[in-house]
């Protein structure tokens, strides 16, 4: 009995899904059909990238630091509360470590990201991606 219970849920799950389902959405992605779901993908241009890249780019350095101070905090407190155990310590120890070199990794790729970009006359905060075709 529990068994055909456990398959009426997961039919329950799955049978929505199959009466609910629509027409397949036409071949061009800016067609009228579809509605507003595509409307922004339809009017983007190579402008709107090059916008995103940077912003992109920039937001995954914010994150990988956030993590590494995250991992920081947590190797102290850890070594806080080894209560002199050496194994424990060792591996708090190891984990700041690993934070503090993960911080200079992030810190050292905007760096080098900067130093490429103005080798090649670019700056981050106007990247300028070209476009191959028009």
């Amino acid at each position: 009995m529990k068994k055909f219970f456990a398959f009426l849920f997961f039919l329950s799950l799955f049978l929505p899904q199959l009466v609910l389902a629509q027409d397949p959405l036409p071949l061009g992605p800016c067609s009228a059909d579809i509605g507003n779901k595509f409307d922004e993908l339809c009017r983007s241009s190579a402008n709107d990238v090059n916008a995103i890249i940077p912003r992109a780019i920039v937001a995954v350095l914010i994150v990988a630091a956030i993590l590494t101070l995250i991992f920081l905090i947590w190797g102290g407190i850890k070594w806080i509360l080894s209560g002199g155990d050496k194994a424990k310590v060792e591996t708090a120890r190891n984990t700041i470590v690993a934070a503090i070199v993960g911080l200079i990794l992030t810190l050292l790729s905007y760096f080098i990201l900067e130093v490429v970009l103005n080798l090649f006359g670019l700056k981050l905060s106007n990247l300028d991606i070209p476009v191959l075709v028009k």
